[in-house]
């Protein structure tokens, strides 16, 4: 239900039910917290409050080395601008995988943080796309990440990188 009511652009629902779930004494499972560090991203007032009690919540829930939920935490924090704390959260993570890689680009190059998104990208590179089987990959992720496309960066290298892939 957390699902749907953050896929359905109800994130005051979602984080009220989850509220529920907690003094009825029920604990989510881990897949339940990406969505509800995405509610607590959408929420102009509050949200980012909401997300670092969530954040705190989830460590408390041994989930410090759950590659899923932080991927998520690190998006919620960089929805907000909070690069500093992103960028923790990725750094602390046990094991990256190219949904991690792509979140903390995608934070980089939504706040207009063009260099450490380009860097990123590289040691993305270097760290899960070791193959030439990923050139589709290597691309959608750019496109994604916003890095290619119409009116997009391409004085940083980004337009090199995807020549090259």
């Amino acid at each position: 239900m957390i699902r749907g009511f953050v896929s359905s652009g109800q994130p005051v629902l979602a984080l009220s039910l989850y509220s529920r779930m907690l003094r009825d004494g029920m604990l989510p499972g881990k897949y339940t917290y990406p969505f509800l560090f995405k509610a607590c991203g959408s929420l102009a007032r509050n949200g980012l409050v909401l997300g670092k009690s969530l954040h705190c919540h989830v460590l408390e829930l041994g989930y410090v080395l759950d590659l899923y939920v932080l991927t998520g935490t690190l998006h919620m924090y960089g929805q907000f601008g909070f690069l500093g704390e992103a960028t923790k959260v990725f750094d602390n993570m046990p094991q990256r995988d190219v949904a991690s890689w792509t979140s903390l680009i995608t934070c980089y190059t939504a706040n207009d943080c063009w260099e450490e998104g380009l860097l990123a990208f590289n040691f993305l590179r270097d760290d899960c796309m070791k193959s030439n089987s990923d050139i589709g990959l290597r691309h959608g992720l750019l496109c994604s990440a916003g890095c290619v496309g119409p009116g997009r960066m391409f004085a940083l290298g980004f337009g090199e990188i995807e020549h090259q892939i």
